[in-house]
């Protein structure tokens, strides 16, 4: 599935969409940085430059940015602390703010790739369930293969 999912990111979006987004650029999302480097230097060997964000808020901020600077991809977690713009409630109190982050995303551009990492079973059969080209959902309960995952998806988007 996340085969298809990339390859579909790249070759679906219109040629204006491509030439103004900064192709290169990946926002990678966990509250914990620590956790995140590894699979951050995998996706930057592929030549993808990668921002880290600890929380949602820095995340949106990097969303609403103009067109030509914003990122090609999110890849979330899906527990990550919340802001203002994303509810208590939205987020079931922060371990689902990938998803709510998600959804915003969709009200802005259907298109836009999102892969949500998770180790809850619930979420991961629930996210499966979502009928959406561009959202992978990766199973986190084991590290290596979610890095193999990433390193797919940084290949192919190349």
């Amino acid at each position: 599935m996340l085969l298809h999912v990339v390859l579909m990111c790249g070759k679906n979006r219109s040629e204006q969409q491509k030439g103004f987004m900064s192709e290169k650029l990946i926002i990678y999302a966990n509250q914990e940085s620590y956790l995140s480097q590894d699979r951050i230097r995998v996706l930057e060997r592929y030549g993808f430059k990668v921002t880290f964000c600890g929380c949602a808020a820095d995340v949106l901020t990097m969303l609403k940015l103009p067109v030509e600077e914003r990122p090609m991809m999110l890849i979330t977690d899906a527990q990550l602390p919340h802001d203002k713009e994303l509810s208590t409630t939205d987020t079931n109190d922060g371990t689902e703010t990938g998803l709510a982050l998600y959804r915003w995303i969709r009200e802005q551009e259907k298109t836009f790739p999102v892969i949500i990492y998770t180790s809850s079973k619930r979420l991961v059969a629930e996210l499966s369930e979502l009928e959406d080209e561009f959202l992978e959902v990766v199973d986190d309960c084991s590290q290596g293969d979610t890095v193999n995952e990433i390193c797919v998806a940084a290949q192919l988007l190349s």
